[in-house]
């Protein structure tokens, strides 16, 4: 197995039948009438999900807006679940730098949430990565991580521990640790009959055969491909058969059976040709002109010789493609960034003036019912505006530490609560021991200054004393 069947199992744990068009229509209309932000934060997922397997540049962008809209929201799982997209799409476009980063800041989430199951997930996604770039120690490390995450709560996960298996299995062969990768793949294909999982328990058989056919048990590699074909053949991962008939091919090769090894080198070919898995097609087209040199048949070993040259380059042109596609995507997120970043700063820089603003408006406000008791006004007014002073200058406390409190806390609602509910407890007596020294202050004040200014009367009293 080319690790490709992971792959193919995330997608369809991410986006069960969401791959008809129709149905992708159809989130798109649900996501208009959407209401809340984590629902349309999930179905903005959803879509870039569906658009995954058949065109990775658009799933990458539209899973880039889900995650920045998530992290706008403050939603964990939406945010780590379109990391997981971005990253299978930078891996299917070849750009497997990106595609890591992405996992491994996926993996950073999951680690603050601690979800045994999305966390098993992300490192059998990192060690299926580091398996097809054949960095098999590296896939080992990370695939045995998920494999203990997964054995600690198999209740929970066990439909991880089929896969868990299968490609540690496969990691393990391909690092001739034979023994152990035969025990693995061995218990994977038993659990995989026992939940009736063909798909595993098929791709489990070829891998037998592979392992079979390192320790030089030919019979017993011959059994498993032969079993593992029809299985293929009727779910069509013809990435799996194409590697399981070139296998059987070789096995027959190594028997003195040409005309059954050409037959299933053949087989291999066309598959991986009419689905267009060029790899499997060079391989198969070069082993092809290996046997008809063995059969002398020079024009036939030329030919494929000649195919499998043409491959390679068609391989290597279509590398450079993903590749500058994949540069191109990546302009256009770092645009995309930009832009937001502008946005974002700007929406700072309104709230700070707001602050500003509000900060300069309560002494303006406090001076204001300074001069307001030194008013003939009701007593009731110099009350409503002390009071009014004194909940703007609290509130606006509140207001400064929030963001503060926020970030420690990780935006955690019974976190915050409890904290600005302590606050509370301490603020509410000073706040009304200032309040009421406030508003006494100003009561002061007005007595004073009524006090202090002289009576006038209508008339002049000495023109009572005056003779008539």
């Amino acid at each position: 197995m080319k690790l490709y069947l992971l792959a193919f199992f995330l997608c369809v744990l991410a986006i069960q039948s969401f791959a008809q068009r129709n149905l992708i229509d159809s989130l798109q209309n649900k996501l208009k009438k959407e209401k809340t932000d984590t629902g349309r934060a999930h179905i903005l997922y959803q879509i870039s999900a569906a658009y995954e397997i058949v065109k990775p540049d658009s799933a990458l962008l539209l899973a880039h807006e889900s995650y920045v809209f998530s992290k706008k929201i403050k939603y964990l799982q939406g945010e780590s679940f379109s990391l997981n997209i971005i990253a299978g799409a930078f891996d299917k476009m070849g750009n497997y730098i990106q595609a890591l980063a992405y996992y491994l800041q996926q993996l950073k989430i999951e680690e603050q949430k601690n979800d045994p199951y999305t966390l098993a997930y992300v490192h059998m996604s990192i060690a299926s990565l580091y398996g097809n770039q054949n960095d098999i120690d590296k896939a080992i490390y990370y695939a045995l991580i998920a494999d203990s995450i997964i054995n600690k709560d198999t209740f929970l996960i066990k439909d991880l521990s089929i896969y868990s298996k299968l490609n540690i299995g496969d990691m393990l062969e391909k690092n001739n640790k034979i023994q152990t990768a035969l025990s693995y793949t061995l218990q994977s294909y038993n659990e995989a009959l026992k939940v009736k999982n063909m798909l595993v328990a098929a791709t489990a058989l070829n891998n037998l055969g592979n392992i079979y056919t390192k320790t030089g048990d030919t019979e017993k590699a011959l059994i498993s491909y032969k079993k593992a074909i029809p299985i293929l053949d009727s779910l069509e991962d013809n990435s799996n058969l194409t590697e399981c008939s070139l296998g059987l091919s070789k096995i027959f090769y190594t028997k003195g059976l040409i005309d059954s090894a050409v037959y299933y080198a053949k087989y291999a070919y066309k598959v991986s040709i009419e689905n267009k898995i060029l790899d499997h097609a060079a391989d198969a087209s070069s082993f092809l002109a290996e046997l008809y040199k063995k059969k002398n048949n020079i024009d036939s070993a030329f030919a494929f010789q000649q195919i499998m040259i043409n491959l390679n380059d068609s391989t290597r042109s279509s590398d450079k493609i993903r590749l500058l596609q994949s540069m191109t995507i990546e302009e256009q997120l770092r645009q995309k960034e930009l832009a937001e970043l502008l946005e974002q700063e700007k929406i700072d820089r309104t709230q700070k003036l707001q602050l500003l603003a509000i900060g300069i408006l309560i002494p303006i406000f406090f001076l204001s019912s300074l001069y307001i008791s030194r008013k003939k006004v009701h007593k009731k007014i110099i009350e409503f505006s002390g009071i009014l002073s004194i909940l703007l200058l609290f509130e606006y406390i509140t207001l400064l530490i929030h963001p503060y409190v926020a970030e420690k806390t990780n935006h955690s609602p019974i976190l915050e609560i409890i904290i600005f509910v302590a606050i509370a407890a301490l603020i509410t007596p000073s706040h009304h021991r200032i309040q009421t020294w406030v508003i006494s202050k100003l009561s002061q004040i007005q007595e004073k200054h009524r006090q202090a200014t002289p009576i006038q009367l209508d008339h002049d009293p000495d023109e009572q004393m005056r003779p008539v």
